[in-house]
């Protein structure tokens, strides 16, 4: 991945409530768990997230790139670029008409902007790239007849801001994600420490039943 997502402002509420996470749990009232749960809650939100590739509830995340994107085919080793990394081999290499960002579903791109060695900003016209929300991972297009600009900054030389997620409230989330942090509160709540298999064989069960395969079908990968 060549982005790395930083979040802006503050962090979306938790997918759970306390009410919910003590219904799954069958907890009542008030007591000495609440402070318990409600970290449960917020490291099942993080679990899933991270576990899947997305943002769930609407955030905004900014981050940089070194250089535009290049097909991973076409990169080798130049030794007088400074050794491997993401230096072209002669003749053989090409930029990608895309940039790949992470934290999906994406809504929105705020910005895309070039830093040049004096870390001088310009922004790139919205009118030359295209926004790709339908995709499984969210793009950034480049138009057709239209080329990257340059970017001289010798590192986070590319500055993007993009807003992601389902929507602003649980509800807007598709119901996997909620019972795989509901499972994972349960199974955490229970579970103090790691879980082994049967007769204390070697079989440790990383996940609780289910969760992998309520995930699955949303998980993204990143080139």
């Amino acid at each position: 991945m060549l982005i790395t997502p930083n979040l802006v402002g503050a962090a979306p509420a938790p997918l759970l409530t306390l009410d919910e996470a003590k219904a799954q749990l069958n907890v009542q009232g008030i007591g000495d768990f609440d402070r318990r749960i409600g970290a449960l809650i917020a490291a099942a939100t993080t679990f899933v997230e991270n576990y899947s590739g997305r943002a769930l509830l609407t955030r905004t995340y900014h981050g940089f790139m070194d250089h535009w994107p290049v097909s991973p085919r076409h990169v080798g080793f130049r030794p007088d670029m400074g050794g491997a990394g993401p230096w072209p081999e002669t003749g053989r290499w090409r930029t990608l008409r895309y940039i790949e960002l992470p934290r999906p579903p994406l809504q929105a791109v705020a910005f895309v902007k070039t830093y040049d060695d004096d870390d001088v900003a310009t922004a790139m016209d919205p009118a030359t790239y295209y926004v790709d929300t339908t995709s499984t991972v969210g793009r950034i297009v480049r138009r057709r007849e239209v080329t990257w600009p340059q970017a001289c900054r010798t590192a986070d030389a590319i500055e993007i801001q993009w807003t992601c997620g389902y929507g602003e409230t649980a509800d807007d989330v598709p119901e996997p994600f909620k019972q795989a942090a509901l499972l994972l509160v349960s199974h955490w709540f229970v579970n103090r420490d790691a879980v082994v298999g049967v007769d204390n064989r070697d079989s440790s069960t990383p996940l609780p039943l289910g969760v992998d395969s309520l995930l699955a079908p949303y998980c993204v990968e990143f080139f």
